[in-house]
């Protein structure tokens, strides 16, 4: 705790001041703590802002995604509207940061079919037994993104 201590000295014709100043090593801690609280809950504004504004944009993609008419052995229906994910980065030691808007597979859940599947592989063998699909993974956003070459 800081305190200061001034003493005033008036005699006839001399003036004197004496001042104690202590906890000056306290008060400097003090506002080295308060500077790195003040820095930290900044950073927390910077990443809840960037949230909303990555928030807002998957609200506004969500409806203009396009959707299958109906799932498919393969692909389930909205499978890129579902997987619509966003991540924040703040950058090091600065108030700045990106939030970038992506598809992704992170909750790809794994689907055995089993099916006769009779294929001949790149090295000539032929492969049989069931197979593993990822219903939810939206790997084909690029080509409704972009565009294939049939159209």
């Amino acid at each position: 705790m800081a305190y200061f201590i001034l003493f005033f000295i008036i005699g006839a014709n001399k003036m004197s001041v004496s001042v104690k100043i202590t906890g000056l090593k306290e008060l400097n801690n003090a506002f080295k703590h308060l500077d790195k609280e003040m820095k930290r809950e900044a950073r927390k504004g910077v990443r809840k802002a960037l949230n909303a504004g990555a928030k807002e944009i998957k609200k506004a993609l969500k409806p203009v995604v396009p959707i299958m008419a109906k799932g498919t052995n393969f692909r389930q229906k909205g499978v890129l509207k579902k997987t619509i994910r966003h991540k924040t980065d703040l950058d090091k030691g600065k108030l700045t940061g990106n939030t970038t808007v992506y598809f992704s597979d992170r909750n790809a859940s794994k689907t055995i079919k089993e099916r006769e599947r009779r294929r001949a592989g790149a090295d000539g063998k032929l492969h049989t037994g069931p197979i593993t699909i990822y219903q939810n993974d939206p790997f084909f956003w690029h080509m409704v993104d972009r565009g294939t070459a049939n159209g």
